[in-house]
This record gives structure tokens, sequence and C-alpha cells, in this order.
């Protein structure tokens, strides 16, 4: 999340998480680790809540299911006590990013709930295809 929130810091979440909205930033359960990022986008495909990440610098978007977010940031403890900054204080570099990173989820999800509508998710090659077209808009 630097250079919003600088390596190290110490943050506060919230716990229970209900709904996350773009612009959010919240801590995610990774495969390994907690992930502090910012929602670009949600979705429900398949019948699940879908969370799409990012940190502020670039770098890929994340997928994750609304159950894997452990809360939304509140308070971020650097040397003083700062708040969480929305997406309309970001630079306009990192403004523009947020927003064409959201359009790319946009773009991801709808194919994902047209692929499911039309039964596209279940044939394998498909499936899998659809995961190599999605990492490279992703």
């Amino acid at each position: 999340m630097a250079p919003t929130i600088p390596a190290g810091s110490v943050v506060f979440a919230s716990q229970r998480v209900a709904s996350v909205e773009p612009g959010d930033v919240v801590v995610i359960r990774g495969r390994t680790a907690l992930i502090v990022h910012r929602v670009l986008h949600t979705a429900k495909v398949a019948g699940r809540d879908l969370v799409y990440h990012r940190g502020d610098l670039e770098g890929g978007i994340g997928v994750a299911a609304l159950e894997s977010v452990v809360g939304h940031v509140v308070t971020i403890v650097e040397p003083e006590p700062a708040p969480v900054p929305a997406v309309s204080d970001l630079d306009p570099p990192f403004r523009r990013r947020f927003s064409l990173a959201r359009l790319r989820c946009r773009l991801d999800a709808l194919c994902r709930v047209v692929a499911h509508a039309i039964g596209l998710d279940r044939i394998g090659i498909l499936r899998r295809l659809g995961r190599i077209v999605s990492s490279r808009l992703l």
C-alpha cells in the first residue's frame, strides 16, 4: 500500500466485514499472510461474492472471496497516527490508475457472470482459457 501506507506501518482494522465498497482499504487473509489493499470492485459470480483488490502502487490485481476480508483499515500507526486516505485524496496518477484498474475489474467480473450464465464455466478447457485471459487482463 506504499506510499499511502509506508512499509512496516501498523494498521488497526475493524472486525466482521458484511460488505465492502470500491475505495475501501481492507485487510485480506492471503495464502500465507495478511494483505492490506484497496478494494477496486465487487461482484457476485456463481453465488459467490468476489472482491477485486490491489495496492496503491503498480502491481497485479487480486481476486478474493468476501469471506477472506478480515476487516476495514480504520487507523494507520506510523510515527504518528494518520487517517486512511480516500481515493479522492490520492494524487492524480494514483486516482487514474485506480479508475483504470477498476474498469478492468468490472470487465472481468462481467465476463465471469456471462460465462457462468451460459454454462461456459463448467467446461474445463474454457475455464482454463478464462483464467489465462483474466490473468493477462488483470
